[in-house]
């Protein structure tokens, strides 16, 4: 599994009109929301007048919401399974199924807790109001889980030439979810592990086939790899409850910058962008003195916001 950290490189000594510039294309690059450039009137009038068939489609189809923590229950989350490895998260609650209500305070249910030496996360019993009926699980049902830390990788070099044809061999990856849920699968896969799940198909509640509160041993995967996991159930049969709300999808770059000290600064600037999109403005020129606040302040700030414009002296 290849876990990419979030590089970025600090502005060194750019002048106004380069440091928007550098700060606009991290946005972009990373995810940013922003569009840059507005439309011109007659763009806007034709993609009013015409709208592509993958505009209709996605209008037609709902809006996945993500799931996160309120503040206080990832605290008490971590102060109760403290992170093992280079990567702490305790915010995303992962779910397969597509959240389409919004919530401002929705409980989750702690059921079962795992470590894996890779990955530590709980397994989760969703509150109900998250969708209308029964969630679409075309997809696939999956575990709702809340990631706690993930070990972070070495990137591989590149893979040896295959023997005929010069192409590389391109080994198979998991993504940083499926990893995650991987010790879960395993776990009722190899029955150790039951899983009573209701008619939406989430887990209501969980049990060990020996009966105990508590298993550890070695889990042997579909590649004929083995990895010891722990499982513990928490607190049966009502779990631990911590509390949530849904919204929509917000660019990582964002949730990266405001969560760090430079949050409030970068909303200035993130509000200045916007009004120059509305007002069809020059960003440039009308967000300069954000971009060189924004700046100054995550210079201050390499611990957390690394190097964040590609580095270099170029004006």
């Amino acid at each position: 599994m290849r876990l990419a950290r979030l590089a970025l490189r600090p502005a060194a000594r750019l002048a106004p009109r380069a440091g928007a510039r550098a700060l606009a294309a991290a946005a972009a690059a990373l995810g940013g929301a922003w569009a840059i450039r507005p439309l011109s009137a007659d763009e806007a009038r034709e993609a009013a007048a015409a709208p592509s068939e993958e505009a209709a489609e996605a209008e037609a189809e709902p809006t996945c919401l993500q799931m996160h923590l309120l503040p206080d229950s990832s605290k008490r989350l971590l102060a109760r399974y403290p992170p093992m490895h280079e990567r702490p998260l305790a915010d995303r609650v992962l779910l397969r199924p597509c959240v389409t209500e919004a919530r401002e305070d929705a409980a989750v249910h702690v059921l079962a807790y795992v470590e894996d030496g890779t990955t530590q996360s709980v397994l989760i019993r969703p509150g109900t109001g998250l969708w209308e009926g029964v969630p679409d699980t075309y997809g696939g049902s999956g575990y709702p889980v809340i990631p706690i830390s993930i070990k972070e990788t070495p990137e591989l070099p590149p893979a040896p030439e295959a023997a005929e044809g010069g192409e590389e061999a391109a080994p198979a990856t998991r993504s940083a979810w499926e990893e995650i849920e991987e010790p879960w699968r395993l776990l009722e896969a190899s029955g150790f592990l039951i899983v009573v799940r209701g008619e939406d198909a989430m887990p209501t509640a969980v049990r060990l086939a020996d009966g105990s509160n508590e298993w550890h041993g070695d889990l042997r995967d579909a590649a004929g790899g083995v990895r010891r996991a722990g499982v513990t159930l928490v607190d049966p049969p009502e779990g631990m409850e911590l509390s949530a709300r849904t919204s929509v999808p917000e660019c990582g770059f964002c949730r990266f910058m405001r969560a760090g000290p430079c949050g409030d600064v970068f909303t200035k600037w993130e509000k200045c962008i916007d009004r120059a999109r509305d007002s069809n403005a020059d960003f440039v020129d009308l967000c300069g003195a954000e971009t060189l606040a924004l700046k100054k302040c995550t210079d201050k700030h390499p611990e957390y916001y690394g190097e964040l414009s590609g580095g270099g002296d170029e004006e």
